[in-house]
């Protein structure tokens, strides 16, 4: 209705029906598969994508349409029975700074899926880099995660292949929440040095990374709390 009054069409409030009423199909559209579309909402991060296909799975799953906020918690309720995690979710994306899920317990679920299952082909290839962040060609070893990135947080959560041809599910998240609530108390997009704070997060998973895939002879599962200013060195601001 918002949209169709900005171009100058008044719509009747909406009604829920049983039957169609009869008509001739003047058009057809076809969606990808939801495995494509999964697929390109974690190559791009798109986030509307991620609420409409977590309100889609809410609705199939109970038979009822919820907001976002309550289709996050029935979510949350699923994981728990499913996977015997504690996290806590308000929305799909994870963009909200309420959800709160430890490393340990995604780590939880992507092994129960497990590195052979269907989430690992649809994941990003993740390219090691050295010191200079030029790409290493040679790397023998394959990356396959799903980054998440706002202003001083940084995640990266996946598979790694490790020398003996073994498997390591990972996740590393890094975050200071000061810092970040600052930025936001100030109404700024990009909070002075947010980018050098996030460029020296995802150093640290790349030495991570570089580490267990050339020294791991398991399938281990590892997930990792760390300070970044300390674990780098490096002046916080």
């Amino acid at each position: 209705q918002t949209l169709a009054r900005g171009a100058g069409v008044s719509l009747p409030f909406p009604e829920v029906v049983d039957d169609f009423p009869d008509g001739i199909e003047v058009a057809q559209h076809r969606s990808p598969t939801l495995r494509v579309i999964l697929q390109e909402m974690l190559l791009y991060s798109t986030n509307l994508t991620a609420e409409i296909c977590g309100l889609a799975a809410t609705q199939a799953r109970y038979r009822t349409t919820l907001k976002i906020e309550s289709s996050a918690a029935q979510m949350t309720r699923w994981l728990g029975e499913t996977y015997g995690i504690e996290g806590r979710f308000v929305d799909h994306s994870g963009l909200s700074d309420a959800n709160r899920v430890s490393a340990a317990d995604i780590v939880k679920v992507m092994q129960a899926v497990g590195a052979d299952g269907p989430l690992r082909p649809i994941m990003r290839r993740i390219a090691m880099r050295d010191a200079d962040n030029e790409r290493i060609e040679t790397f023998p070893n394959e990356v396959r995660a799903k980054t998440g990135t706002l202003n001083f947080v940084s995640s990266l959560a996946g598979y790694v292949e490790t020398a003996d041809g073994s498997d390591v599910t990972f996740a590393i998240f890094a975050a200071n929440l000061e810092r970040r609530e600052q930025g936001k108390a100030a109404g700024d997009e990009v909070p002075a040095g947010s980018i050098e704070w996030n460029r020296r997060a995802k150093r640290l998973q790349q030495v991570l990374l570089q580490r267990w895939s050339l020294s791991a002879d398991d399938d281990r599962p590892f997930s990792q709390g760390v300070d970044i200013d300390a674990q780098l060195d490096v002046p916080a601001n």
